[in-house]
């Protein structure tokens, strides 16, 4: 027997041709029970979609205002599966929703954990026609297991370790050395990162690196320090603070402001505090804004060129794209020094 079509899906359904390729598309014009008929006999048999033939559909719908390209797949794996819509990692989904519509494209969160088996998670990917993944940040550094070959696949952010795709995240590098090139302005000169060891994991190590890249090659910097804390407690940070006295805590921690106030400390009168991954702290917040929804377009960018030119599979050299953050003033520090 030759390769399965839509047509032997729609013969052995008793089902039209239409109803079945909007059954693969996952279209809401057919009803669920449809959908998960039409899908479940496309996998039992082993269909799967001609790229010929999708690649003429795409170019034919090409160029027309407001057209449907295709659907694409924001893949996440948490305990909780929606424990990243509480996160940061739901600003790199919105980023990448809002280039998605402007390009056309459908973006879809799914679940990789729902599916025990890789092959699964597979199949049903390939039977709702989705060919361009985006690899949201996972909850430690870990790995991501399906059959690559059937995909175009680019990772959102650190944690990823496998598979090796093209990826788009933060320059921490260049923060670190706009935040410094801050805080010597300033005046600062005994500044303290403090770098929870799984914010380090999930880091890549790429903070602590650069921070001490920098403070080792700068006579200025000299009486910096880098601080792995053995415990993310309240009580642990406060005595550490108390003993070192450094002028300003940088961190990617909100509460170890609130922690340092709590404690007595008056920012930025007697200290500084420099957050590395500015969210939604308002006008007040001083460090770096992360710009996690433009790392989110930028990857959704890349899926867009990657299926354009149907490169399916892993890469032979994968792309790593950094998004540079900018410094936002706020009023956790002192202000420039003339």
């Amino acid at each position: 027997m030759g390769a399965i079509t839509q047509k032997n899906i729609a013969a052995g359904l008793g089902l039209s041709r239409m109803a079945v390729s909007l059954a693969l598309r996952d279209s809401p014009r057919v009803s669920l029970a449809t959908r998960a008929r039409v899908q479940a006999e496309a996998e039992r048999l082993g269909y799967r979609p001609d790229p010929a033939l999708a690649a003429l559909s795409r170019y034919r719908h090409a160029g027309k205002a407001g057209s449907y390209r295709e659907t694409l797949a924001f893949v996440t794996k948490w305990r909780n599966p929606e424990g990243w819509k509480n996160q940061y990692v739901r600003r790199f989904f919105d980023g990448a929703l809002e280039a998605a519509t402007r390009m056309g494209y459908k973006l879809e969160p799914f679940d990789l954990g729902e599916y025990h088996l890789p092959p699964r998670a597979t199949a049903v990917l390939v039977a709702r026609g989705i060919r361009g993944l985006l690899l949201g940040p996972l909850e430690q550094p870990g790995t991501l297991r399906l059959d690559w070959t059937r995909f175009a696949s680019v990772a959102v952010g650190p944690s990823i370790i496998g598979p090796a795709v093209d990826r788009v995240m933060h320059n921490y590098e260049d923060s670190i050395r706009l935040v410094l090139t801050e805080l010597a302005a300033r005046g600062y000169r005994r500044c303290a990162l403090v770098l929870p060891p799984r914010v380090d994991r999930l880091t890549e190590r790429r903070v602590a690196n650069a921070f001490l890249a920098e403070t080792q090659r700068t006579p200025e910097w000299s009486g910096g320090c880098l601080w792995f804390p053995p415990d993310e407690s309240e009580r642990t940070f406060c005595r550490w603070v108390r003993r070192e006295k450094p002028d300003c805590v940088i961190s990617l921690m909100n509460a170890h402001a609130d922690w340092l106030r709590a404690a007595g400390w008056v920012l930025p009168a007697q200290m500084g505090y420099v957050n590395l991954h500015l969210k939604d702290e308002g006008p007040e917040g001083s460090g770096i804004d992360y710009g996690a929804m433009e790392i989110g377009a930028l990857a959704l960018d890349r899926v867009h060129s990657l299926l354009q030119r149907h490169a399916l599979g892993l890469p032979e050299r994968p792309v790593l794209l950094l998004s540079p953050g900018r410094w936002r003033e706020g009023r956790l520090v002192r202000s420039r020094r003339c």
